[in-house]
């Protein structure tokens, strides 16, 4: 552990560089980067403060039932939900007023020892809870350091990174030892912890399972309709790079047999618009970001905008999810299913395995190998309505079967 802090230090001038290069890629927020190197930007709030992290929208989204929770039981407590994405940020903020004050939200600090202990000596957090696979050495080690209770929630280990983690464990670093326990996503989750970790590792259940609603206008959503009509429409959601290209290919292929389609994208980076506008060639879109509406030709529309997938899952009847055509590990397919929209997944889901494997097994989604399977399973949703409905329905059985899984996760750490 001395090693990876002394590192840390003195790779701290390359640290800097490297935010600055991402203020300007537009990836950090220029007006609060002194977050990111420790400095608060609020002030504290008197009493208990319980520190929750989660890195991006879907860790976000899975952990706010948690919050819920822990502010039920503790009435007295305060959260600091930290975050590292500008996305994820923006999803905090839209959600703050529901908490009467009880929630403040900071950027997550850099893992540089010097920032470390700037941030924690001002928020002096009692409990720190991280989320699914978010582990920073310094920040776990010196939170416990300080006297602070340090779990990990919701969390996956894939079989690689288990081995990583073993290989780095035969030379003292068990950084997995800091945790006062660590709550997993599933079964397979929890022995490759337990051969990590001398903590207490339990299993109850996939978080995310209990994730709120997306917020949606209904405005806008009835908007929406209206200017799609009859026509045939499909959803492809939380795309990565490369993936996009085969969605347009799709679209290609399927106007040959619907000639009214139209293709929503709504990418997982909006930032990447212009990069994704430059492959539909001849094809007519409009894109949300520059305000253009659906037209009667619109063919594709691009929903580069933030904060508002649940507005879409609510349209659209079925959706493809993307970061799972590559080895991208997939995104969460409760959002969708909670909002009745069926799901069609690529197998690229190691981050979302157990999951997609029990929707697999219980005929409640479509799983696909490659571009062309995806083409097929479009137009054969298209085509089938009752399908499309038997998906939605199996699913959502399956997700509301879960227990009470924030409330027990909870009743853990408030025990002393």
């Amino acid at each position: 552990m001395l090693a990876y802090r002394i590192l840390s230090i003195i790779l701290f001038p390359f640290i800097e560089i490297y935010l600055f290069w991402r203020v300007y890629k537009k990836k950090e927020d220029r007006k609060r980067l002194k977050e990111r190197f420790g400095q608060a930007t609020q002030n504290r709030p008197a009493g208990e403060v319980i520190w929750v992290h989660a890195v991006s929208v879907g860790e976000t989204n899975s952990v706010l039932s948690l919050v819920d929770e822990l502010l039920q039981t503790l009435p007295n407590v305060s959260i600091l939900f930290t975050t590292t994405t500008l996305t994820s940020a923006a999803t905090v903020a839209a959600k703050l007023p529901q908490f009467d004050g009880r929630v403040i939200h900071q950027f997550l600090p850099v893992d540089s020892y010097i920032c470390v202990k700037n941030f924690l000596n001002y928020w002096e957090p009692t409990k720190v809870i991280f989320v699914e696979s978010e582990i920073w050495p310094n920040l776990i080690f010196e939170s416990r350091a300080m006297g602070s209770e340090v779990f990990l929630v919701n969390a996956r280990m894939s079989k690689k990174s288990a081995d990583k983690w073993c290989f780095a464990g035969k030379f003292g670093f068990r950084i997995f030892d800091c945790f006062n326990a660590i709550f997993v996503q599933s079964e397979d989750d929890q022995q490759r912890f337990c051969e990590l970790s001398n903590s207490e590792v339990l299993f109850f259940g996939n978080l995310k399972s209990q994730a709120r609603d997306l917020v949606f206008n209904p405005a806008e959503l009835e908007n929406l309709k209206a200017r799609i009509g009859d026509r045939k429409y499909w959803l492809a959601a939380s795309t990565h790079k490369g993936e996009e290209e085969f969605v347009v290919q799709t679209h290609r292929e399927l106007k040959k047999l619907f000639p009214d389609l139209l293709t929503i994208i709504v990418p997982r980076h909006p930032n990447r618009a212009d990069e994704i506008v430059a492959l539909f060639g001849d094809i007519n879109f409009a894109q949300r970001s520059k305000k253009q509406t659906i037209s009667d030709t619109t063919e594709i529309y691009l929903a580069d905008s933030l904060g508002e997938l649940g507005t879409f899952y609510r349209l659209a009847k079925f959706a493809f999810i993307g970061g799972s055509l590559f080895e991208i590990g997939g995104h969460t397919p409760f959002e969708a299913i909670k909002l009745g929209c069926a799901v069609v997944s690529g197998r690229g889901v190691f981050n979302n395995k157990e999951i997609y494997r029990q929707l697999e097994e219980n005929h409640a989604c479509v799983m696909i190998d490659n571009a062309a399977q995806l083409t097929v399973t479009v137009e054969r949703l298209l085509q089938d309505p009752d399908m499309v409905q038997e998906l939605s329905e199996e699913a959502l059985m399956l997700v509301e079967s879960s227990d009470n899984i924030a409330q027990r996760i909870v009743e853990r750490i408030t025990t002393n």
